[in-house]
């Protein structure tokens, strides 16, 4: 089991019996990764919820991990409703839903 590996199952169990369970989802190159039976290099999860979600559970997951650190870890992205928690060299990306528009001009 590669780390990467390793920190996702810890991020399982971190959530079992929580508010944020069934509400965190692998997403983007880890799946890629994992469905074509090679370790993932990087974890990005989509939390369900409103808006802020995303940002509400990093800050919630590194205070239950005792790496949080105000301003920094993790850091905030409010126009976007993101988040990045650095754990252990690893970078971990969470956002929340949301609806993109195309914004390049339509001919």
């Amino acid at each position: 089991m590669t780390y990467e590996e390793q920190v996702l199952e810890f991020i399982k169990q971190t959530i079992k019996n929580t508010e944020w369970e069934n509400k965190v989802f692998l997403v983007g190159g880890a799946v890629r990764d994992q469905v074509m039976g090679k370790p993932p290099k990087d974890l990005d999860f989509i939390v369900d919820g409103d808006i802020s979600s995303g940002i509400d559970f990093s800050i919630w997951l590194s205070k239950k991990w005792n790496i949080f650190k105000d301003g920094s870890n993790p850091v905030i992205f409010p126009d976007y409703g993101t988040a990045k928690l650095l754990y252990d060299n690893i970078d971990i990306e969470f956002v929340s839903p949301r609806k993109e528009k195309d914004k390049r001009k339509k001919t």
